[in-house]
């Protein structure tokens, strides 16, 4: 790094209190920390630049070798390698679900740098998520919420807060998270008026799913005075 840039630049607080609170972890808990989540992300990363010029064949290398850190906890899991009072112990999913709240604060710290990047920070955010997710219940390392309803979730406290920072820029109730399932002939951002074409997947379609669809209409609601 001195060679590159001939500085070296620390940590935000966010970040180091997330690698450290992963690296302090039991070792179940460190295994989702590092392999699930932290790995995910940094193969989400190198997918997105593979497809930057000169960068492909460098980047496939990469990938390649992070595919499989992010195989092990499932490999490990297939041969019964992991308990069932941490698959299933309410301790170990609040663990767990620690993990990524504590991970929170990280992307809002380094969004100038995703942008930087030419990255959209909360749409790479929450696909990496809604994969690293994906792969903790494939795992048998699931979270208090399933991941359907911890991405519901997630959905809707992002487009709250852009409808909140950013109402100029806000176009409509987004699934950041990739939570449906739209028609060919539509993209991934849903309408001002809801999602009656949209085909949910949420576990619970009677209550969860109503209750999803009505705060998609209470954001699309709301009134902010602009820069507020």
């Amino acid at each position: 790094v001195r060679t590159l840039a001939n500085e070296t630049k620390p940590l935000h607080t966010s970040a180091r209190v997330f690698l450290e609170k992963v690296a302090q972890s039991r070792p179940y808990e460190k295994l989702f920390g590092l392999n699930i989540i932290m790995e995910t992300f940094a193969l989400e990363f190198f997918r997105e630049f593979s497809h930057y010029p000169c960068f492909g064949q460098l980047f496939k290398k990469f990938l390649l070798d992070e595919s499989r850190h992010c195989a092990f906890p499932k490999n490990y899991a297939t041969l019964g390698f992991i308990p069932d009072e941490v698959k299933n112990g309410r301790s170990h999913k609040l663990r767990r679900t620690r993990i990524v709240l504590t991970a929170i604060p990280v992307v809002f710290d380094y969004r100038p740098y995703f942008e930087a990047l030419g990255l959209e920070t909360f749409g790479f955010v929450c696909k990496a998520l809604s994969k690293a997710l994906h792969r903790a219940e494939a795992s048998d390392l699931p979270l208090l919420l399933t991941r359907e309803e911890y991405l519901a979730l997630t959905n809707l406290s992002v487009n709250s807060y852009v409808r909140a920072t950013a109402p100029d820029r806000y176009r409509g109730f987004k699934d950041y998270c990739l939570l449906h399932v739209a028609p060919p002939h539509q993209d991934s951002k849903l309408p001002r008026g809801g999602a009656p074409d949209y085909v949910p997947t949420l576990s619970n379609h009677s209550f969860y799913w109503r209750f999803y669809r009505d705060a998609i209409h209470s954001i699309n609601r709301m009134q902010f005075q602009k820069g507020r």
